[in-house]
């Protein structure tokens, strides 16, 4: 045991020796701890001795290889995996506990088990959202992409060989470019016919579908043949129930305006008519007028018609009287019409929102309708194909099962064609066409430069 002097200080309590820690190799014996005794004190200052009788603090390790308690669990031997910050030491194990059979502590439960209560039912999805929701994927599986042999594919290209030397590759460039301006239109002749190929072939699985409805189908691909219908009914629906309040507002709006139309009729009619009244009150004015003064230039020059002057005055008086009520008349006339116009201007322009509105609600209908019918017919395709999958049901269906058959594999023809042609138009070894197109671009700036040179250089020695 290490011996540790201390010095003694004056009225400070007597502090022991700190003991050892002593791990045994072998298993002696347990031996009893012996209580520290303290040295006896004189009068005065106390004085300590330098080796206090404490005894050794020994842990026995012979209780390790023991079995653990029930209840108890010990800690893993620190690891792979091991996480001294873990609050449960291992994957999946049981918590650790305390051992508390001799004392009054409850056992501590690391990870309590919470009683989960079920979740709520999730309110069910609305028709017309259904195809946002993620379909179920097909019974069969895509079919992969045919395998193109590249070698087939350069026979189709018939680019030739590659240019042994550098001046040959001109001559494979402009090979590459006219062969692949004739793969190209071959290409999309090739991809028109896989379209028709494949429409015919899923036609096809759809009259099949079509026809296994009501006969043994698989569920599940009925179930959702059933929903994609229900969904096209419902936005089928909705695009009728649209297109007649639509009819309803316009029938309400067109009654409106007949109503402003008959009043602008009118209205018009009776300007006509003041108008016509009025340039006949003003030529009549005219005409009284012009008389009253040719009597006046009469009278000047010595005529004696006064009394006639007079008579044609007052005359020409009551016309400009008539003139002025019919100008009154008119222009209150001209009012009523433009009030009745503008009536029908926002009338019509009303009219023509609702048409507005309508077209691009009955556009965005219209893709939900379509969406709907290409659900439908997906689900129908796809019912084909289980009823072909399934013996029970493809039972009394032969002849439709050869049918498809056959026209699968036009369908598959005709997408090993347009790949074929892809992988041909892509099979050219591209750096010589690079330098090809480069050595061209190079002797032609050498023809442009030769043909110019003289004229330069006249230009710049003049």
């Amino acid at each position: 045991m290490t011996q540790i002097a201390m010095q003694a200080v004056a009225g400070t309590p007597p502090m022991p020796d700190i003991p050892d820690l002593v791990v045994p190799t072998a298993k002696p014996a347990p031996k009893p701890a012996t209580k520290a005794v303290p040295p006896p004190s004189s009068a005065g200052a106390p004085d300590f001795d330098d080796e206090l009788a404490v005894g050794d603090l020994q842990i026995d390790l012979s209780a390790a290889e023991a079995p653990p308690k029930a209840g108890v669990m010990r800690p893993p031997t620190p690891g792979a995996g091991f996480s001294p910050f873990d609050d449960d030491i291992g994957a999946g194990g049981p918590a650790i506990e305390l051992d508390t059979a001799g004392g009054s502590l409850p056992p501590r439960i690391s990870s309590p088990s919470v009683t989960s209560q079920p979740a709520p039912p999730l309110p069910p999805t609305p028709v017309s959202h259904r195809s946002l929701q993620p379909q179920p994927p097909n019974l069969q599986p895509e079919p992969a992409k045919p395998a193109i042999d590249p070698y087939e594919a350069r026979v189709l290209a018939d680019y030739g060989p590659k240019p042994e030397a550098f001046w040959h590759a001109p001559m494979y460039a402009y090979r590459v470019m006219t062969r692949r301006g004739a793969l190209q239109r071959d290409l999309a002749t090739k991809k028109s016919d896989a379209e028709r190929a494949l429409k015919r072939y899923e036609d096809a699985l759809v009259a099949l579908g079509e026809r296994a409805r009501g006969g043994a189908a698989p569920a599940g691909a009925l179930e959702r043949v059933k929903q994609a219908e229900e969904l096209l009914r419902s936005r089928d629906g909705a695009l009728a129930q649209s297109m007649d309040a639509h009819k309803g507002v316009l029938s309400e709006i067109d009654g409106r305006l007949s109503t402003v139309e008959a009043e602008l009729s009118r209205a018009r009619q009776e300007e006509s008519r003041l108008k016509a009244i009025h340039e006949g009150a003003e030529q009549d004015f005219q005409r009284a007028d012009a008389k009253v003064k040719r009597l006046e230039i009469e009278i000047r020059n010595g005529a004696n018609k006064a009394a006639e002057r007079d008579a044609l005055a007052q005359d020409a008086q009551q016309k400009g009287a008539l003139r002025v009520d019919a100008e009154r008349k008119l222009a209150e006339a001209r009012r009523v019409a433009a009030t009745a116009q503008a009536k029908a201007d926002a009338v019509g322009n009303e009219r023509a929102q609702q048409e507005s509105k309508f077209s691009r609600a009955s556009g965005t209908r219209n893709a939900g309708v379509d969406d709907a019918q290409r659900h439908l017919r997906a689900a129908l395709v796809e019912l084909g194909r289980a009823v072909l999958s399934d013996p029970a049901a493809a039972a009394g269906l032969a002849h439709a099962k050869e049918e498809i058959e056959r026209l699968d594999k036009q369908a598959q023809k005709s997408t090993s064609d347009v790949a074929l042609h892809q992988t041909a138009i892509a099979a050219y070894d591209a750096p010589q066409v690079f330098l090809g197109m480069i050595l061209v671009g190079v002797a032609l700036l050498l023809v442009v430069v030769l043909v110019l040179f003289p004229f330069i250089y006249r230009a710049v020695a003049t």
